[in-house]
């Protein structure tokens, strides 16, 4: 499992409300999971090159559940729409649903029970030559947030990441540094999907020496959206100006290398 924490307390966040509304809104009735659902429930990384190559997949499904006023922002979305079709090959493009759930009352979750809440709301698997992704919104911490160190993201499976949205929301609504609600969440959606991608050296073969070998999983270059140092918050300057950080150079050739843009 790769995650994203930040530290709360260090930074200044102001929330931005959306402003987009180019991705579809559906709310669709729950369905029977395919037979044969083993190859959506694979380690992290194990799909890198199905999502960047068209070799086995075409298109691309984004299957997002979110707890009722939960749901993130459509600009965020179209954000990671976009990173997705800057670094993949997909001719028959990427489609986006939404599903809107009650609460459970939880006050947090394990990895264990966010699993337990896809294999109950998750409508989209893959499907011939369309691969798909499953992003939960959820409304209460990570059992891994503690005291000032709070999880707000996590990839846990080959095609499924769960972002910890009362979290960021919690984090942004005690903060004024200026940053918006949808430059956090781009962040937060873009690197996630760079562990799916197989980034740091998780299913995508490392082409030069860019390792955080003390950190694992992610990148040793300064500034790159891969940096070990978003995940405790402190890449939070890289936000300055509400700028979405990016792939360094590195970690782009890493992609092209594997079959990506």
């Amino acid at each position: 499992m790769k995650k994203i924490l930040f530290v709360v307390g260090l930074f200044s966040l102001i929330l931005a409300s959306c402003s987009s509304d180019d991705t579809t809104d559906e709310t669709p009735s729950p369905v029977t999971p395919p037979a044969n659902i083993t190859a959506n429930l694979q380690p992290v990384g194990t799909s890198a090159r199905d999502f960047l190559t068209a070799e086995n997949f075409n298109s691309i499904a984004i299957d997002i559940v979110h707890v009722e006023g939960f749901r993130p922002t459509n600009e965020s979305i179209n954000n990671l729409v976009s990173f997705i079709e800057e670094r993949t090959f997909k001719p028959d493009g990427i489609r986006v649903q939404f599903t809107s759930i009650p609460s459970n009352g939880d006050n947090e979750f394990s990895i264990q029970e966010i699993a337990e809440i896809e294999s109950e709301r998750r409508t989209l698997y893959n499907d011939g030559d369309e691969l798909t992704l499953f992003i939960f919104f959820a409304d209460a911490d990570s059992e891994n947030s503690e005291g000032n160190s709070v999880v707000v993201g996590a990839a846990y499976r080959n095609t499924s990441m769960v972002i910890y949205e009362s979290t960021l929301l919690r984090v942004l609504s005690n903060s004024n540094s200026g940053l918006t609600r949808t430059t956090v969440e781009s962040g937060v959606l873009n690197h996630e999907m760079s562990h799916l991608f197989g980034l740091v050296d998780l299913g995508t073969p490392l082409q030069s020496d860019h390792l955080d070998t003390e950190n694992g999983n992610h990148c040793n270059v300064p500034s790159c959206l891969m940096e070990f140092q978003i995940d405790f918050g402190a890449g939070m300057a890289m936000m300055a100006g509400n700028v979405i950080p990016q792939l360094d150079p590195q970690c782009i050739a890493d992609l092209q290398a594997n079959g990506g843009r």
